[in-house]
């Protein structure tokens, strides 16, 4: 019988977000395969996330959390021991704190090691900018989600530099437009002729307020078109206060953080992702592409991984950042011209399914395995 490959993964958390998404399809696919014996440690624990479809895959979830916030030691000792004492082969590590335990853990124990910690292509903080250099140094292969991760921080590619797109498990998507309208009905929103959604967290890197500044243009055109805001997070009283200052109270709907976003896509005319380019820069964005698998047209901002996925505009639309003008005509000509919505979306859902599907990524991840051992 082969010998299975004792793999350990290591991440910040696997509370609900674009990364922690990202590991556990990699995880589910390969959990299929059959050759690895899987290890799994997080960081931190989270009341909400993806530790119960781990935990259904039959893997165990531990959790080396630090004792207080500058704990250095803790979870890097803990690592070290858990390494050796279950003979780990390989880490692969993902996000900031858990690439920056588990490669030191890697290095130190003389394993090998690949660091999936380049999910975006802008650095937020100094002590970012460093961290990504000093994993780039020390990482065996250094993996980013899209072209921009490298090319808007380093001079230059490297040869242990490896963009492995995101992958994602398109069954989820199947049986999505069973209940729309029971789902209209439970969101309050059965009245409206069009919906307009933005899934995102309510945070200073994305840019709802521009989507907002848009609706009055969109209204004046499509008076009865809803503003779906999905997600939560701190810039949500500005939110509000914008709402009630622009009298938009009838026409947007914050949804609140959702686990069941999968069945809201199919609801939307419009799928919009608004990025606060001064501070954030997409990598591969999981919304758009799950936005693009279930035949949404999308308008985006430009910048980052985002150009890549969309290719310029040919699977979507790209509007400069901060330009609430430019967003509105966008939307207004994918929901005055049905034709060309449909034609967008097709060619969109084709690509996507083509060059984010799980089988591919986990065989991408898989060569990198290969590779790494080999070497």
């Amino acid at each position: 019988m082969k010998k299975r490959i004792r793999l350990l993964f290591v991440i910040d958390s696997l509370g609900f977000g674009g990364a922690e998404r990202q590991l556990v399809e990699l995880v589910k696919g390969i959990s299929r395969k059959g050759g690895y014996e899987i290890h799994l440690v997080s960081l931190m624990r989270s009341d909400q996330g993806y530790a119960d479809i781990v935990a259904s895959l039959g893997i165990e979830v531990l959790y080396f959390p630090r004792s207080y916030k500058y704990d250095v030691f803790g979870p890097l000792f803990l690592l070290i021991r858990y390494i050796r004492e279950n003979r780990i082969e390989l880490v692969h590590t993902f996000m900031n704190m858990g690439s920056l335990f588990g490669v030191a853990a890697a290095k130190l124990t003389g394993r090998s090691v690949v660091c999936s910690a380049i999910r975006d292509a802008k650095d937020t903080s100094s002590s970012e900018k460093y961290l990504k250099r000093i994993l780039a140094r020390l990482a065996d292969i250094y993996v980013a989600n899209s072209h921009a991760g490298f090319t808007n921080r380093f001079r230059k590619m490297r040869s242990h530099f490896q963009v492995v797109y995101n992958g994602v498990d398109f069954s989820r998507f199947k049986g999505n437009h069973c209940d729309q309208e029971t789902l209209k009905a439970e969101l309050g929103i059965s009245g409206f002729s069009h919906i307009v959604g933005m899934v995102g967290s309510l945070s200073r890197n994305k840019d709802q307020a521009t989507l907002l500044r848009a609706a009055p243009k969109i209204l004046e055109l499509f008076p009865k078109t809803v503003f779906l805001l999905v997600g939560d997070g701190e810039t949500m009283a500005s939110l509000e206060g914008q709402v009630r200052a622009q009298s938009l109270e009838g026409n947007v709907l914050f949804a609140g953080f959702r686990n069941d976003v999968d069945r809201l896509y199919p609801l939307m005319d419009v799928c919009v992702l608004l990025t606060n380019s001064h501070v954030h820069l997409e990598g591969i964005p999981n919304v758009l592409v799950e936005a693009m698998a279930c035949g949404v047209p999308v308008v985006a901002s430009t910048g980052g991984g985002t150009d890549e996925l969309l290719e310029d505009g040919r699977y979507g639309l790209l509007v400069p950042p901060n330009t609430p003008e430019v967003v509105a005509e966008a939307i207004v000509g994918l929901l005055a011209g049905l034709d060309k919505a449909v034609v967008l979306a097709t060619a969109a859902q084709a690509s996507v399914l083509e060059r984010f599907g799980l089988e591919r990524y986990v065989s991408d991840y898989e060569k990198l395995y290969m590779e790494v051992r080999r070497k």
